[in-house]
């Protein structure tokens, strides 16, 4: 993990709302929003949606569910060719079908 956040982090639209989505107290919702705000943001496009959707595609195909969110993540990286921090197994079978996603578990 340390290596990991001695290289670059950051974040988007669909992680932040994952992640705040898991807060509970108004005040910690806040104090998060605000810290994750100063990460680096990764824009998503209509391009990003597409390629997420035929990720999506790609995958069931194979048999390898995967959740739209997930798929849009995983797009995302992909288009800004940033490596994923997951220990989502699900998420990781993903490069599986697309070798151009990268991931740290």
């Amino acid at each position: 993990m340390a290596e990991i956040l001695e290289d670059r982090v950051c974040t988007c639209g669909v992680i932040m709302q994952e992640v705040l989505q898991g807060v509970n107290e108004p005040r910690m919702l806040r104090e998060l929003s605000i810290r994750m705000s100063l990460l680096p943001y990764l824009e998503t496009s209509r391009h990003t949606h597409v390629e997420a959707a035929s990720l999506f595609q790609r995958c069931r195909l194979k048999g390898i569910p995967v959740h739209t969110i997930d798929a849009c993540i995983a797009a995302t990286a992909i288009e800004h060719g940033v490596a994923l921090f997951t220990l989502d197994r699900g998420l990781q079978r993903v490069s599986s079908v697309e070798p151009r996603l990268r991931y740290y578990a």
